[in-house]
């Protein structure tokens, strides 16, 4: 089995730091290993944590989705040797500093390595605080890259705005990321179920547990994001092909790309993750007497819905 890593997201001060706290103060006997990245040359969140423990790995000096990505990645080696060596680790927690993108930390577990042979990337959890995003303070690229990659939004510091700008907020936050489930909180003080151990990066749970994956966007510069899905099985040449030439032609503007997909001759599901240019298909659960049917959300700028649907239509084994 695969330890499952959870990435913390949020821009600075929404409280990504207390929401790790109140993890590790509900796992008090779990083999945790954080991994903990700041900007600056002087570390200063690790002794804000309040359970010290001796796997705390500090990626220091640079942003966690640039310049030290490869910090990141040899953190995970690392941590594979002390497993062959017959250490245990229950999870990984990654809070990424509030600058960074979540897309290139989430590659990591994309790409050969350790990251991707030992663990499991469960979610990306994203704190947004409610009062500085009304404000527009964290109003910026960084602020709603982390929105949009989320597979869980934390909606923190409610009761710093009144019930009709949180339920605003919440309108947006659903057009940004439709297919991301939403928490309202206060001192990030949220059940750990809703975050932790919930599959949600590789869609299996969320995407079959909605019954609307369908959604809208505005043709401009905004991040939206379009869903779609299918009866009958794909053929996985074309389907291959087909995401292939999107991803290429897309590049950075496309974001995030998940699905569930069912390929014709194969008795299990298929889960497809992308992170930009970055993909990822794998074997899901059986099908067995479920209904056949292929799920895909993309989450990006200025996407074409009617391009993506016929695309996508064109998968189907005729």
């Amino acid at each position: 089995m695969k330890i499952p890593v959870t990435i913390l997201s949020g821009f600075l001060g929404s409280g990504k730091t207390s929401l790790l706290n109140r993890i590790l103060a509900a796992h008090p006997n779990g083999r945790i290993a954080v991994l903990e990245n700041e900007f600056g040359e002087i570390a200063v969140d690790t002794e804000l944590i309040s359970a010290i423990r001796e796997d705390i790995i500090e990626l220091t000096n640079g942003c966690v989705c640039c310049t030290v990505r490869g910090d990141l990645s040899g953190a995970f080696e690392t941590l594979g040797e002390r497993i062959e060596g017959g250490d245990h680790f229950d999870r990984v927690l990654i809070e990424t500093t509030g600058l960074a993108d979540p897309g290139p930390v989430a590659q990591v577990f994309l790409i050969e390595g350790a990251a991707k042979e030992r663990f499991r990337l469960d979610a990306v959890v994203t704190v947004v605080d409610a009062r500085q995003m009304l404000d527009g303070i964290n109003d910026r690229g960084e602020s709603k890259a982390q929105i949009a990659l989320a597979d869980v939004l934390v909606v923190n510091k409610t009761d710093l705005a009144s019930t009709k700008e949180v339920e605003g907020l919440e309108r947006w936050l659903e057009t940004m990321n439709p297919g991301a489930k939403r928490l309202r909180a206060l001192h990030a003080d949220v059940p750990m179920k809703e975050i932790i151990d919930i599959e949600a990066f590789d869609m299996t749970r969320a995407a079959e547990a909605s019954g609307e994956v369908e959604a809208g966007f505005e043709h401009d510069d905004a991040i939206g994001s379009v869903g779609l899905r299918l009866s009958g099985d794909l053929d996985r040449d074309r389907f291959t092909s087909w995401i292939a030439g999107v991803l290429s032609r897309s590049g950075p503007r496309l974001l995030r790309v998940k699905g569930i997909l069912a390929f014709a001759g194969d008795d299990k599901r298929c889960i497809f993750d992308a992170v930009q240019m970055l993909n990822d298909l794998r074997e899901g659960r059986e099908w067995k007497n479920d209904p056949r049917e292929s799920k895909i959300v993309f989450i990006g700028h200025d996407l074409d819905r009617e391009d993506l649907k016929s695309g996508f239509e064109e998968c189907v084994l005729l």
